[in-house]
C-alpha cells in the first residue's frame, strides 16, 4: 500500500469466496404484504386474524389500527397482496399506528421511510402520514402518480415515496391515516420499509445500464455518468474510454461500469467532494471490481486529489466473481477528488476492469466495528508467533491482511488457532462474539 500517511486502508477486503455485497441498510421497520394468501374479513390488529394476515406476520411486530385489511385482490390485477387501508363504507377510513421504534440517527447516518402505494379503480384516497405528531407527508391518489408534482392521478401500478426521518426519538411511533371521498377510494400498501444508512456522498447504482459502445461522458450516449451516478455527481465526473456494460459474457460480470476498451485503459475522476468527515464519523471509499479477460495483469489505481495514493490493487489473481473493497480516507479537504485509473503492469494492449456499486459515505465512529476494549480482550497476544488465544467464545474469526486479503476463516472457535502457515507481517484480526458483537483489531506475526 502506498502513501499510507495520506490515506490508509481500514479494511480493504477481497473474499476468496463468493462475494456478497457489503449491507450498508439497517432495517427498523419492515412490512411486506407479500406473505398474505387471501382476504381477510378483520382488521390486521383483530387478535381474531389468523396469521400471516395480521401485523405481527407481515411485519414482525404489533401495530395498533383500524380498518386496515390485509387482501389478495385479483382485480384490478396490479393490486395483488396488499395492506388495504379503508373498509366498504364510506365512513371506514384506514388508520395505523406502528409500535415505538428507535428511530434516532447518529452522526453521518440517516433514517429513511420508504412506502410503495396504490389505489384500485377510484383515485379519492389520501393519506397523511407522521412522525410522532410531526407531519412527513400527505400521499394523495388523484394527484401524486407522477413522481408527486400534483398533475396525475395514480395509474395501474404501485408508486415509492420516500420520506427523511428527522428527529426521531428512542421510542417514536409512525401514523399512516387514510380518507377518501367515496367508499371506493381505498388506499393499498404493498410495503414500508423503515431503514438506517450511512450518509452517502456518492452512489453508484447500475441497474438501468446496458451494453454500450459511447464513452460514458459522451451525452449523446444512451447510458452516461448520470445514469449510474444522477445529475449532481455526474456534473462533476470527467472520464476517458469508460463504458457501461452488461457483458452476456463473462457471466459474473453483468451490469458495471468498465473502464478501458480497444483504444485505451481508462480512468475517471470526480471532483468537487467535501471530503471532511463530521464529528464522530470517517469518510469511507466502497467499491467491487473484477475483470473479464484471460490477460489480468493489469492494476487499478484510486488516488486522491491526484497525486496521493488510496490504493494500488493488483488484478492479475483475480477470479470469476466481484473482489470488495471498503477503504478509509483520512486526508480529504473540503473540496477533494477521486481517481480511478486501469493500467497494465506487462504485456501488451489495455487494461479492462469492471466496478460497480461505489459508494463515498459516511461511517459512524460510534456505531461502526469496535475495537476489543483491554478490559474485555477476547483474542491474544497482538504480537504472535504461532497461536492466537482466546478468552471466551467467538461465533468467528476472520483474518485480513494489512492490503485487504482475507487469508483465514474460522467458526464456532473455543481455544488456540493454529496460525503457524502465515507469513509474518501485519494483519486485521475481525472477530464476533457470542453475543453476536463485531470487533477489530490489528497483529502482528514475527
Amino acid at each position: 500500500m502506498k502513501a499510507k500517511k495520506f490515506l490508509m486502508v481500514l479494511l480493504a477486503t477481497c473474499s476468496m469466496g463468493s462475494l456478497a455485497a457489503k449491507e450498508f441498510e439497517t432495517t427498523i421497520l419492515h412490512l411486506d404484504a407479500s406473505v398474505f394468501t387471501m382476504d381477510a374479513a378483520r382488521d390486521m390488529s383483530d387478535p381474531e386474524v389468523t396469521p400471516p394476515h395480521n401485523w405481527l406476520s407481515a411485519s414482525g411486530v404489533e401495530w395498533t389500527s383500524s380498518n386496515c385489511y390485509a387482501r389478495n385482490i385479483a382485480s384490478p390485477a396490479h393490486v395483488g397482496k396488499a395492506v388495504a387501508w379503508g373498509g366498504a363504507d364510506i365512513a371506514a377510513t384506514g388508520d395505523a399506528t406502528t409500535p415505538a421504534l428507535d428511530l434516532r440517527a447518529s452522526e453521518g447516518e440517516q433514517i429513511r421511510l420508504i412506502i410503495k402505494i396504490t389505489a384500485g379503480s377510484n383515485k379519492s384516497g389520501s393519506m397523511v402520514i407522521k412522525l410522532d405528531e410531526t407531519p412527513l407527508g400527505t400521499i394523495s391518489a388523484s394527484a401524486d402518480g407522477d413522481s408527486g408534482t400534483g398533475s396525475t392521478s395514480f395509474g395501474g401500478k404501485y408508486y415509492t415515496f420516500v420520506y427523511p426521518i428527522a428527529n426521531g426519538t428512542a421510542s417514536s411511533h409512525l401514523r399512516f391515516t387514510h380518507s377518501k371521498i367515496d367508499v371506493a377510494g381505498n388506499l393499498y400498501v404493498q410495503e414500508i420499509k423503515v431503514i438506517k444508512e450511512p450518509v452517502s456522498l456518492v452512489k453508484m447504482d447500475c441497474s438501468a445500464v446496458s451494453g454500450s459502445t459511447k464513452e460514458m461522458s459522451d451525452e449523446t450516449g444512451t447510458y452516461t455518468w448520470k445514469t449510474v451516478f444522477g445529475e449532481q455527481i455526474a456534473a462533476n465526473t470527467t472520464s476517458a474510454f469508460c463504458y457501461a456494460q452488461n457483458p452476456a459474457s463473462p457471466t459474473h460480470i453483468g451490469k458495471s461500469v468498465r473502464l478501458g476498451g480497444s483504444s485505451g485503459n481508462g480512468a475517471f475522476t470526480i471532483s468537487d467532494l467535501d471530503l471532511l468527515a463530521p464529528n464522530q464519523t470517517k469518510v469511507k471509499l466502497y467499491f467491487e471490481a473484477t475483470t473479464g479477460s484471460s490477460n489480468k495483469d493489469w492494476k487499478l489505481d484510486v488516488t486522491l486529489n491526484g497525486s496521493s495514493s488510496v490504493a494500488s490493487i493488483p488484478t492479475l489473481d483475480y477470479t470469476t466473481q466481484w473482489y470488495e473493497y471498503d477503504l478509509e480516507i483520512t486526508n480529504g479537504t473540503a473540496n477533494s477528488s477521486i481517481t480511478f485509473t486501469g493500467s497494465i503492469n506487462s504485456g501488451t494492449g489495455n487494461a479492462q476492469i469492471y466496478i460497480r456499486n461505489l459508494r463515498i459515505y459516511y461511517e459512524p465512529i460510534s456505531t461502526g466495528i469496535g475495537r476489543v476494549s483491554t478490559e474485555k480482550l477476547q483474542i491474544y497476544p497482538t504480537i504472535f508467533t504461532g497461536e492466537l488465544q482466546v478468552s471466551s467464545q467467538l461465533q468467528s474469526l476472520e483474518i485480513y491482511t494489512i492490503s485487504g486479503v482475507k487469508v483465514k476463516n474460522f467458526g464456532n472457535i473455543q481455544s488456540a488457532i493454529n496460525t503457524s502457515d502465515l507469513s509474518s507481517g501485519y494483519y486485521i484480526l475481525k472477530l464476533t462474539d457470542e453475543n453476536g458483537k463485531h470487533f477489530s483489531t490489528k497483529a502482528l506475526k514475527k
